[in-house]
């Protein structure tokens, strides 16, 4: 074949790429070949009838494109389908919506349209309404929570809404169904290496409805082991040639919480080659309906522990909203006093080296317990782990703070700048009652200093667990917070709190996962200064004199078990001011 130069095989690409009527006859025959090698190694399909129909009868049009097809980028626009909200005093909706869960997308769009014409006519009287609505929601706020649940803890409509929820749930895979066994069938041709499913969603509580803002509904429906259970997906047909899979939502979408991580690993289970595993651009900061984001939690947990066993990248995102008045408790999320979700994660994989993990609420289930270290018959959890990356906030999954609160508090309170006191909510009474009743509003953050205790036990769990990973390059344990701020300089770039490990110069910067795709989310706040030998760095974000804490002995023995030489450094400073670094008590140059 004769070689082409690179800027006239790229616009033949480009060309080939964005003219769908653009024949393959129209290449010279001596780049046929290459040509379409190229432009088949990735592929966008959506779930819908008429596009999987297209899929399959254009790579089985020709044997070459099918092995030639490497990356595939399925589009679900209309799942999760949780933006149907229906009114909360209408069981009628809500049972409609529930038989006709499964219409196809033009029945779905004229029923938009309807709507939108409907709210064009009704619009004087539906303002006249919500005005009605908030002078009686404001009545129900001075009543409390039990006032506001009495309305809404009608057994149908919440049965109704939890089956409506179900049937979505189950739609998601039986749309994805067709596409598992065209590939199926490839056989031998079948070279797929990398799946990325992309979804347009919105949060799926809102959806479920107030009422699982009740702990004694949200167990009644939640608490099993098959709520989120599918016959469809047991009878999804197994892709051996995927290494790569990866979970996205569109950028326009309200992040359908948990849901997205749960599907993605039942997913995973049919990957029994799968090494790389990601999901990026989910959320997990419903505060409101905590007793459901609990059960939720669960659910999730169990499906990561039944993760294939040839994963070797893990990379969970779950952005999240720490609380914003630290004068309000954090919710519990623990169910029957264990951290399903954090234990889940120290059973990954035996054969993981990346594990990235940005959530909130976690606890130190996720290493071993302090007091219960792994015997020296036991297995151990992550043998071939090079790289750690934890990202978390304030809160433990336990319903308390990692903080103590400042010395000046409560005379002076944090916020940045950009911050207002009071956040906005919706003009809903209840919403309002909730969003305090959880910490959302007013703005009140001041615990900027280490819980001695809590520390005391991370400390020695971390240094734990890290003698039981031989191959560990990085680890981090950053608590991400509104009120952290970032200190600049030619020798060290620093925020908020967090333990940082580095065993060599090759480790910084180690860790890349989530920042590529997620502008919000920085690289993990480690110094660019060179280092001599391995060193661990306990960051806080407050004054020596105020943090008054230090690594225990236990802690640091154990790190002189696992290196002959290893520095064991405290960093402390206020955000705005220089940074002071302390070794065995001794102030040394940054």
């Amino acid at each position: 074949m004769v070689d082409l130069p690179n800027e006239i095989l790229c616009q033949i690409l480009n060309d080939v790429g964005h003219w769908e009527c653009l024949r393959m006859e129209a290449v010279n025959r001596q780049w046929q070949s290459v040509v379409q090698k190229i432009v088949c190694e990735a592929h966008s399909v959506k779930t819908s009838i008429k596009d999987v129909t297209r899929f399959k009868c254009y790579f089985h049009a020709a044997g070459g494109r099918r092995t030639s097809l490497k990356k595939l980028i399925i589009g679900m626009e209309n799942l999760p389908f949780f933006s149907t909200f229906i009114d909360e005093d209408s069981e009628n909706s809500v049972s409609s919506y529930s038989e006709d869960g499964d219409n196809g997308q033009e029945e779905e769009e004229e029923e938009e349209e309807e709507e939108e014409e409907e709210e064009e006519e009704e619009e004087e009287e539906e303002e006249e309404e919500e005005e009605e609505e908030e002078e009686d929601e404001e009545d129900e706020e001075e009543e409390g929570e039990e006032g506001e649940e009495e309305g809404i803890l009608n057994e149908e409509t919440i049965a109704a809404r939890f089956a409506a929820f179900q049937s979505d749930h189950i739609r998601f895979f039986e749309e994805l169904r067709p596409l598992w066994d065209e590939l199926a069938t490839w056989g031998d041709a079948l070279n797929v290496t990398n799946i990325i499913i992309i979804l347009r969603g919105v949060p799926m509580y809102p959806f479920l409805g107030p009422a699982f803002r009740n702990a004694t509904i949200a167990q009644q429906y939640l608490s099993g082991n098959t709520w989120l259970d599918s016959p469809c997906v047991d009878q999804f047909p197994s892709l051996p040639s995927v290494k790569q899979f990866s979970t996205c939502l569109w950028p326009d979408s309200g992040g359908p919480d948990l849901w997205v991580q749960i599907v993605t690993c039942k997913l995973a289970r049919t990957l029994p080659a799968l090494e790389i595993l990601e999901t990026e651009l989910c959320c997990d900061f419903e505060r409101t309906w905590h007793h459901a984001r609990k059960y939720f939690r669960k659910a999730l947990a169990r499906e990561i522990s039944h993760l294939p066993s040839s994963l070797r990248t893990f990379a969970l995102l779950l952005e999240f909203e720490g609380v914003l008045n630290h004068e309000v408790a954090p919710p519990d999320l623990q169910i029957g006093g264990k951290d399903f979700f954090s234990t889940s994660l120290h059973h990954l994989s035996i054969n993981l080296t990346t594990l990235a993990v940005y959530a909130n609420s976690l606890s130190l289930s996720l290493f071993w317990g302090a007091t219960s270290p792994p015997s020296s018959s036991s297995p151990i959890t992550w043998p071939n782990l090079r790289i750690l990356d934890i990202r978390t906030g304030f809160e433990l999954a336990d319903g308390r703070y990692w903080m103590r609160p400042a010395s000046t508090y409560p005379v002076q309170h944090l916020r940045p700048s950009d911050m207002p006191e009071e956040m906005p909510v919706d003009n809903y009474a209840d919403v309002d009652y909730w969003w305090r009743l959880t910490g959302g509003s007013p703005v009140k953050l001041f615990r900027v200093r280490p819980e001695p205790k809590l520390f005391d036990e991370l400390a020695i769990t971390i240094a734990r667990a890290a003698i039981h990973m031989p191959g560990l390059e990085f680890m981090n344990f950053e608590f991400v917070a509104f009120h952290g701020e970032r200190s600049y300089s030619d020798t060290h770039d620093y925020s908020g709190w967090g333990f940082y490990f580095r065993a060599s110069n090759k480790a910084r910067r180690a860790s890349t996962y989530f920042v590529s795709s997620c502008s919000w989310i920085s690289q993990p706040a480690i110094d660019n200064t060179v280092i001599e030998r391995p060193r661990t760095e306990w960051v806080f974000q407050a004054p020596y004199g105020e943090v008054q804490w230090q690594e225990p002995d236990e802690a640091q023995e154990l790190w002189r078990s696992k290196f002959v030489e290893v520095d064991l450094d405290l960093v402390t400073g206020s955000g705005r001011g220089p940074l002071e670094r302390r070794r065995a008590g001794a102030l040394l140059s940054l």
